[in-house]
Parts: structure tokens; C-alpha cells; sequence
């Protein structure tokens, strides 16, 4: 006999009242084509996590796609000082609880 003991649930309640917000690395650069991380002055061949992460760090990303690497490659290139002077808090940062409770 199997018994669920995992439930499925479409609310993001466990960490709902930890994480309140979300900067997006990705909609920051990619908006700004003066931006020193976008790809128009990079030369990078895209925005993808892993491929800025090499070009601000010179490492590799290694576990991509894993939550806690994702943290630290965003936190890292969100850092750089070449991205920081265009963070622009009413257009990047989001809340979690819209992030889970819109519809699209």
C-alpha cells in the first residue's frame, strides 16, 4: 500500500513568509543595453545564468539548475560593479507572492 505523505500543493506556502522578494538579474541587463554585463557589450553569446556567470567570475557555473547555485551565480552577477549602477528596484525587484499568484 502506497500512502502520499508529500502532497502536491500549487501554493509556494513553505517559504512564502521567509523570501519576500525577487530581483531579476536577467530582465536588468537585458533591459539596459548600456549595461557593461549585456551581451551588445560583452560579446557573450546570450544572457543565460551560466554564461554571464563565467564572463563576471571566469569560472565555470557548476550545478546548474540547482536552487542554491542559482542564488549564489545571480547574487554574484547582480553584484559586479558593472551591473550594480543599473538596478532599478521598482522595475526588477518583485514580490514572491505575485510571482506565485498571477495568471497568465
Amino acid at each position: 500500500m502506497v500512502v502520499e505523505t508529500h502532497p502536491v500543493t500549487t501554493t509556494f506556502s513553505p517559504h512564502k513568509k521567509q523570501i519576500k522578494f525577487f530581483l531579476d538579474p536577467l530582465k536588468v541587463l537585458n533591459h539596459y543595453k548600456s549595461c557593461d554585463l549585456h551581451p551588445l557589450q560583452t560579446k557573450c553569446e546570450s544572457l543565460r545564468q551560466e554564461v554571464l556567470y563565467h564572463f563576471v567570475t571566469g569560472n565555470e557555473l557548476k550545478g546548474v539548475h540547482n536552487s542554491e547555485n542559482d542564488i549564489r551565480a545571480q547574487t554574484t552577477i547582480i553584484r559586479d560593479t558593472r551591473s550594480l549602477p543599473f538596478l532599478n528596484w521598482s522595475a526588477s525587484v518583485h514580490q514572491i507572492i505575485d510571482i506565485f499568484t498571477k495568471t497568465e
